[in-house]
């Protein structure tokens, strides 16, 4: 925290009158490794972390300038007749660094791209579980590149109200918000003169609201495109809408036995779908050893089915196997013995 001397307009007698201000600037201690490590929660308590601090600041008479990522920059006694700081982040981007490898989703991947580069409005909409954050999180990562001003991320689930998405927006974009202005009207007035993607995670639950900020955003900027989350479209004129469905598993009935070395299920095949290579690939980082084999392929193979080749599902199955077989985890998910084929 720094105190400087802030000079106001001349005096009569021509000398500048001199006054106190004190500079508070935050951050966060090891926000790197925390977003490394918990890169699935930090951005709600980044969330909580900023609401704290702002009204810590604002209820002792002071103003937020600015807030930079992880921290923020705040000062008493500003005068309230400056124009607001309208400025990105030296980052051109907020998107969080994924911590895992992205596995399959070929097909997504190129028809999102491709509607984004045609379109604004770009909804991925599924059932929970089924990847839509970390294919967006992919998609966002790649294209980002394309847009001058980068690519930012609004997490919308911590949200109870639709009044808080606008705020929220402001937050990811490090708008400074002016008191007494709409958070809306000052989002649209930075974002009308820029190039960027905005990516709004999680809109399910305020689905209405956010189709309303959309709109608004869309209309007022012509350099902006969205990319969202939900589990329905927003229904707004011109979304392209594309439905994640679940990865691709091996074909075939259930079966009730496993029968060492002697695999029904095609090895090639099986390894060749996005559900068993997602499992191969989560079980080997959290145990080294583990390795596809003809012996537990269809082991696999039945847990993916059984899954339903649920992305978040089969990330916790596999997250097993530093415990447990992939037979036995397969018998966990409810398998039955098989009738004595004698």
């Amino acid at each position: 925290m720094t105190e400087v001397g802030v000079s106001s307009p001349s005096t009569p007698s021509g000398l500048g009158e001199t006054r106190l201000s004190t500079f508070l600037l935050t951050d966060i201690e090891g926000s790197t490794r925390l977003w490394e490590t918990h890169g699935e929660v930090m951005g709600a308590a980044l969330a909580v972390h900023d609401r704290i601090l702002r009204h810590a600041i604002e209820s002792r008479g002071g103003t937020v300038v600015k807030t930079t990522g992880d921290g923020m920059l705040a000062v008493p006694d500003l005068p309230r007749d400056f124009p607001p700081l309208r400025s990105l982040s030296t980052r051109r981007s907020n998107l969080p660094v994924p911590l895992t490898s992205f596995v399959g989703r070929e097909r997504e991947l190129a028809e999102v791209d491709r509607l984004i580069a045609r379109g604004r409005l770009v909804t991925l909409i599924g059932t929970g579980g089924t990847g839509k954050t970390r294919l967006m999180i992919e998609v966002a990562g790649r294209v980002a590149g394309r847009f001058p001003d980068g690519a930012w991320l609004a997490e919308l689930a911590p949200l109870g109200d639709p009044g808080q998405i606008a705020p929220e927006i402001a937050r990811a974009l490090g708008v400074q918000e002016v008191p007494g202005r709409p958070s809306l009207d000052i989002v649209s007035d930075f974002l009308a003169s820029k190039e960027l993607l905005l990516v709004l995670d999680n809109a399910e639950h305020l689905i209405d609201g956010v189709a309303a900020v959309a709109e608004r955003l869309l209309a007022v900027a012509p350099g902006v495109r969205i990319l969202a989350t939900s589990r329905e479209a927003l229904a707004v004129p011109g979304e392209a809408v594309v439905q994640i469905p679940s990865l691709s598993c091996p074909g075939g009935q259930h079966r009730t036995r496993f029968v060492v070395a002697t695999a029904a299920v095609d090895f090639d095949e099986a390894v060749g779908t996005e559900a068993v290579r997602l499992f191969a690939e989560r079980a080997g980082a959290v145990e080294p050893s583990f390795e596809l084999t003809v012996a537990n392929v269809e082991a696999v193979s039945e847990i993916c089915r059984r899954l339903d080749g649920i992305p978040l599902a089969i990330e916790l199955a596999a997250g097993r196997v530093s415990a447990m077989s992939p037979q036995e985890i397969a018998v966990g998910l409810g398998r039955t013995s098989s009738p004595d084929p004698g």
